[in-house]
């Protein structure tokens, strides 16, 4: 885990709801929701976001509009719509 500050100030972005991490894997797609307005709930979906790194999997950025996006991440960003972890692809 990446010890990342969250602090408690307003909504992180203007849209209401749940924030939802797509996790791709073997035994089809799991989902993890938090709500932006708990830091525990966050805090939660960013250990889990680096645990999933330090396995391998990558994570892509959802636009805000559902549309792909090529943009890989690195780094938990609280704000982001959506999460799409994707397992690394070993080809043979």
């Amino acid at each position: 885990m990446i010890d990342e500050p969250i602090t408690e100030e307003a909504p992180l972005v203007e849209s209401q709801g749940e924030i939802v991490m797509k996790v791709i894997s073997a035994h089809g797609d799991d989902r993890l929701i938090w709500d932006r307005h708990f830091i525990d709930s966050i805090k939660e979906a960013r250990d889990k976001f680096y645990d999933l790194l330090s396995k391998g999997y990558q994570a892509f950025a959802v636009k805000m509009d559902g549309k792909k996006s090529n943009r890989r991440m690195f780094k938990f960003d609280p704000k982001v719509e959506e999460i799409i972890m994707v397992p690394m692809l070993v080809g043979g």
